[in-house]
């Protein structure tokens, strides 16, 4: 996300990932010590679950900040656009949302 937004509570997508993987690093380090191959292994496994994860949210989240970035653009753009031209902008988006 934006490196000038701030963001706090649930949708801290940043803080809310470094804290599970603060988790899984401790998790590790005590498998790590583990003799059991089988348990370091499945610790292995769900490390990189965990990182598919993060990888989706941060794709989706960056998705999300585009989307949000080029509406903010478009409806900037409008206001200083005359009727006509908004009215022919909507148009093409209320055609492009019924496909």
């Amino acid at each position: 996300m934006s490196e000038d937004v701030v963001v706090t509570g649930r949708f801290d997508l940043q803080g809310r990932l470094m804290k599970g993987f603060e988790e899984i690093d401790r998790i590790l380090d005590r498998l790590k010590k583990d003799d059991d191959p089988d348990r370091q292994m499945a610790a292995i496994a769900e490390h990189r679950k965990h990182v598919a994860l993060a990888e989706r949210v941060w794709k989706t989240a960056i998705r999300a900040e585009a989307v949000a970035e080029f509406q903010a653009f478009v409806l900037e753009t409008l206001e200083g656009a005359s009727v006509k031209v908004r009215r022919r902008v909507m148009g093409l988006f209320e055609a492009q949302g019924a496909e």
